[in-house]
């Protein structure tokens, strides 16, 4: 559960701008065969382990690296990209951490791309799956096996999809800002975890505005990362949609028929 101590002031460098932080709905246990194979001594807990994946200049990966150790008890222990030679595969690479790719053009279909994916994750058993500018939409075969978070330029469920930013200064809104999601089969429609608003000037650029977005964002995106993992792996597994698929990539027999997209 979230604690109480994510204060407006503590998210936002201005009085005017607050973050709502809600309690996350809790789902039916998941299988704790987890919790056993990441740590067996009580008394000496594990930091949390991460795989983020990016696909573009990694600012937000470089935020979460930065806290990492201080304001996020976790690792990153795998960066993956859907794209050769990005800049978040180059911070991964200067702090010695993993880099997977996976492009489209590497698979014949969707699905393989997709059970691809997740046993690239796989083999990094993350107990949390970051996206920070991930631009592919992630399939059951993912987001049924792996707790897994987003961050949206917008107030969801306003302003879905890749061009929010925009979208709002179309709209001619006064008020936009930043929302930390779960994530399911959707486009930035799965549970909220935590919003903070932006006001619009009256001169704002799709530039300017974005700027100022990310800003807010980081911050907030950092702060509740270091909440979620200060939960036990087997509470964060109880945010799973559905169920996944195993290690070599199969689909459980309970499983559902695989997204395309």
């Amino acid at each position: 559960m979230f604690r109480s101590a994510l204060t407006a002031a503590e998210v936002c460098p201005v009085a005017s701008i607050f973050c709502i932080v809600t309690s996350a709905k809790r789902l039916a246990p998941a299988d704790s065969s987890r919790v056993i194979l990441r740590s067996t001594n009580l008394e000496e807990p594990m930091s949390a382990n991460l795989v983020v994946l990016a696909s573009g200049e990694g600012t937000t990966l470089q935020a979460i690296l930065d806290a990492c150790g201080t304001r996020i008890d976790a690792t990153i222990t795998a960066v993956g990209t859907d794209r050769l030679g990005t800049g978040a595969e180059a911070r991964a690479g200067r702090h010695g951490i993993p880099v997977f790719t996976n492009t489209l053009e590497d698979f014949t279909s969707r699905d393989d791309f997709d059970r691809a994916l997740a046993r690239a994750i796989g083999k990094f058993d993350p107990d949390l799956l970051v996206l920070a500018g991930y631009m592919k939409i992630l399939s059951s075969a993912v987001i049924g096996t792996y707790p897994t978070i987003n961050t949206h330029p917008a107030l969801s469920p306003s302003f879905p999809g890749a061009h929010a930013v925009r979208d709002a200064l179309a709209h001619g809104v006064k008020v936009t800002g930043v929302t930390i999601h779960w994530v399911d089969e959707g486009i930035d429609t799965g549970e909220i975890i935590a919003q903070a608003p932006v006001a619009v000037a009256d001169d704002d650029t799709t530039d300017s505005l974005r700027r100022r977005i990310q800003s807010i964002e980081r911050d907030l995106y950092v702060k509740v990362i270091g909440e979620l993992v200060s939960e036990s792996p087997l509470t964060l597994r109880r945010h799973l949609t559905q169920p996944g698929i195993d290690r070599d990539g199969e689909t459980g027999s309970d499983g559902p028929e695989q997204h395309q997209s």
